[in-house]
């Protein structure tokens, strides 16, 4: 009997666990109410600047390398080293600039919720009715 729910505990324990989803999460005012991998991917690289509405668009990015982090970045199918080049080298050109990067989902929310245009990326339970969600990585 012991051995049962020793073997029990073990299969458990190797079962993986499902990814917790991250929202792309959008100023309340934004017109646009979707994003796409590809349409995400060409914000988080700076090639689309702005809504469809003509608004700038606003990235916050977080600094760590926290979990949301690198799901959005596989979503875009990018590497971090990769967009830091490519950031680097649109700052360095004056096509535009680096996406603002914040220390916790806290303060990107709160600066989503507060700057006009923005864009930004959290887990979904840490989501309120301050932002539009735009599209949920799951």
């Amino acid at each position: 009997m012991i051995r049962h729910v020793i073997l029990l505990l073990l299969s458990l324990s190797t079962v993986p666990q499902a990814k917790e989803p991250v929202v792309i999460i959008a100023h309340k005012q934004v017109a646009d109410d979707s994003v796409s991998a590809a349409d995400l991917e060409k914000i988080f690289t700076i090639g689309r600047q702005r809504w469809k509405n003509g608004q700038k668009i606003v990235v916050y990015n977080l600094k760590s390398d926290a979990p949301s982090k690198s799901r959005v970045y596989k979503y875009i199918h990018k590497k971090p080293l990769e967009l830091r080049k490519t950031w680097l080298r649109i700052q360095l050109t004056g096509e535009g600039k680096a996406p603002i990067a914040v220390k916790t989902e806290a303060e990107l929310l709160s600066k989503v919720s507060s700057t006009p245009g923005a864009i930004g990326y959290i887990r979904a339970e840490s989501v309120d009715a301050s932002v539009k969600i735009l599209a949920t990585i799951r």
